[in-house]
């Protein structure tokens, strides 16, 4: 069998959160939702779960989802009963989108966010019963949301460019290291050739002069003697360096 997907953590406690609201505007209400009403709110409590635990696929997607659902949702029922929809959903979102999309995007999708917030209120207050200090305080903590998301995404690119900076040290210290023991290999093969030719030769012209001259076998085995020896040191340190 393969793998199921993996439950996401903030989908769950949202929809948990949610229905702890919901047992407290039933136990604190004089008069008790309509039909029309709970059906409001259990859609656009679904559709935005739904939307949390895509998030990461498709942020916009998610965060228009968001916003759609708690507008609708605040006109077709009442606030309370929509819960958690209108504000942490969508600040979650955004704050989504502002990680994980360009600062472009981001600051488009939190601007038609204060733009909704702006019409909301409006609708609720009216244009001229509308004040700046309370769209700004409904406005607040969006802007803070994207602020937020915006340094996120910054320190994640910061880490990610430190993280491929280090890989790439890494791999030329490798690559210097391999070409130091290929040098070092060469460096190998030309001593072992040279040192052995001559104690090779040496020991051939003892062996010829052994007869006729055996002072000049003598000093020519010396010699071989010699050059083994130094070819031995010499391999022995090479062989410890690489």
């Amino acid at each position: 069998m393969g793998k199921g997907r993996r439950v996401r953590p903030l989908p769950v406690l949202f929809m948990g959160a949610q229905l702890l609201l919901w047992f407290s505007v039933v136990a604190s209400s004089k008069e008790p939702p309509d039909t029309v009403e709970w059906i409001t709110a259990f859609c656009a409590t679904a559709l935005a779960v739904v939307a949390l635990d895509r998030r990461h696929r498709a942020p916009l997607a998610a965060l228009g989802v968001i916003v759609a659902v708690s507008v609708v949702g605040q006109i077709l029922a009442p606030p309370d009963l929509l819960g958690l929809v209108p504000g942490p959903a969508v600040m979650v979102a955004l704050f989504t989108v502002t990680v994980l999309c360009s600062w472009p995007v981001g600051l488009g999708a939190t601007a038609a966010v204060a733009v909704v917030q702006l019409l909301q209120a409006a609708a609720r207050h009216g244009v001229g019963g509308l004040l700046l200090s309370d769209w700004l305080t409904g406005v607040g903590p969006f802007l803070l949301v994207s602020a937020l998301g915006t340094g996120r995404r910054h320190w994640l690119r910061e880490r990610q460019a430190t993280a491929e900076r280090l890989a790439g040290a890494e791999q030329q210290q490798a690559q210097a290291a391999e070409a130091e023991r290929e040098r070092l290999a060469g460096e190998l093969h030309d001593i072992s050739a040279h040192h052995l030719t001559s104690v090779v030769v040496s020991v051939e012209a003892a062996r010829r002069l052994g007869d006729s001259r055996p002072d000049l076998a003598a000093e020519a085995l010396a010699f071989a003697r010699r050059t083994a020896r130094e070819t031995q040191s010499a391999l022995r340190r090479l062989v410890a360096v690489m």
